[in-house]
């Protein structure tokens, strides 16, 4: 708790994207609620998502802040992508079959 938390997602588009998409990393704590957030234009604006070619892999930084009130426990990062203008998650599909709208991306134990 109180540490500072630093994560590099790599993404890539599978098609063109039209829209200009804002990312989120949460970390959601043991009992589900929501601990610490960074949301962003990928690269901070640099490369918007409109200008993402199929295949292209981005490497983008966030940074969160674990409070300090923060219990002991294990906590799970969550990642998506929204529009902004209107606050729509794009869907998570595995195999397939959408299964949310953001995905579990590692474990974080606090202590």
């Amino acid at each position: 708790a109180g540490d500072m938390l630093t994560v590099d997602l790599y993404w890539q588009a599978q098609t063109t994207l039209t829209t200009d998409y804002t990312a989120f990393l949460h970390l959601v704590g043991p009992d589900g609620q929501l601990v610490a957030q960074q949301d962003q234009q990928p690269l901070h604006g640099f490369l918007p998502t409109s200008q993402w070619r199929p295949q292209m892999i981005i490497a983008d930084r966030y940074v969160l802040t674990v409070p300090t009130t923060a219990p002991a426990g294990r906590y799970t990062l969550q990642v998506g992508l929204y529009d902004l203008a209107n606050g729509q998650r794009l869907p998570i599909a595995r195999a397939g079959q959408v299964v949310g709208d953001s995905a579990a991306v590692a474990t974080v134990e606090v202590q």
